[in-house]
């Protein structure tokens, strides 16, 4: 059975813009809702696997169902779609609930990808090992090198041992892996790589592959070749921490502040920071800001 993604949004012409990103780049079933009502409604007669919401719709809006379906149906990841003026709103829902956002400039880049992520963390995390459960603390360290292929496999892995030691609730564990991955990508780009925020909006617009060589081919630069990026989880049954470094200079914490305002949600320079306050409990950096934490507890850990 193909997994089912729910695409919600009041206007049939934009449900069916999606739908056609959705089927043309992957195997994945769609069914539609015209509000957060009808949504919710499919959500009890179906099975679904992701729900891809628009924010602002009549009756139940895109806010008010996050809500509803994080409370009701955790498990199931929700991305937003949300316009250029919105992101004060995506910024509230993703605190409430939301597992990522994309900007509606952007489907057409980057919905399919965040789709499959999305679709694999809920498999993840209905596919629980047992014996996890008998596991009180947990470590793990990762060296990685530039090489985006292996964000996935790393953040899957710590979303594993979360899953298994049932830290947090199922929508919690999926979001903080979602930060990971963004921390872990800007660490790469920015930090080792030192790739600009302007420069890396616009070879990331052109698509995956391009992004990917981009990285490649630079990765393989003297200055950069040797630098890596290390992650290091923490697990215990109240939380888990996730610190991620990179070799490069770091940059300047006054912008860590003004990053955190939903004014630089569409912002190039600020959506990786913007994003991780949103999505996880805590988020730390230290004094050079080429290292942050993020917990899923809002105390020290």
């Amino acid at each position: 059975m193909n997994p089912t993604i729910l695409i919600v949004d009041d206007l049939a012409v934009e449900r069916e813009i999606v739908a056609r990103l959705i089927r043309s780049n992957s195997r994945f079933d769609v069914e539609f809702a015209r509000d957060g009502n009808d949504a919710m409604n499919v959500l009890r007669d179906s099975r679904i696997d992701v729900i891809v919401t628009d924010l602002i719709m009549p009756g139940m809006d895109g806010m008010e169902l996050t809500l509803a379906a994080n409370d009701a149906y955790p498990s199931i990841p929700i991305l937003l779609m949300t316009a250029y003026d919105t992101g004060h709103i995506a910024k509230e829902a993703l605190t409430k609930g939301a597992a990522s956002f994309v900007p509606k400039t952007q489907l057409n880049e980057r919905l399919v990808g965040i789709v499959k992520r999305l679709v694999n963390r809920g498999i993840i995390d209905r596919c629980r090992n047992f014996a996890g459960k008998c596991l009180s603390e947990g470590y793990s360290c990762y060296e990685l090198s530039n090489d985006l292929s292996m964000i996935e496999p790393v953040v899957n892995a710590i979303h594993r041992t979360m899953t298994s030691m049932e830290i947090a609730n199922p929508s919690s564990r999926i979001r903080t892996c979602t930060a990971v991955e963004e921390a872990i990508l800007n660490a790469i780009v920015h930090g080792n790589l030192e790739i600009g925020q302007s420069n890396f909006i616009t070879v990331r617009d052109q698509g995956k592959i391009t992004l990917h060589r981009t990285v490649d081919r630079r990765g393989r630069m003297l200055k950069f070749r040797d630098r890596k990026v290390i992650v290091k989880a923490s697990f215990c049954r109240e939380a888990a921490e996730i610190s991620i470094q990179d070799s490069g200079d770091g940059f300047d914490v006054n912008a860590i502040v003004e990053a955190n305002s939903s004014d630089h949600f569409h912002d190039g320079r600020s959506h990786g920071l913007a994003l991780m306050h949103s999505l996880v409990g805590r988020v730390r950096f230290n004094d050079v800001a080429n290292e942050v934490t993020l917990s899923t507890a809002t105390v020290d850990f």
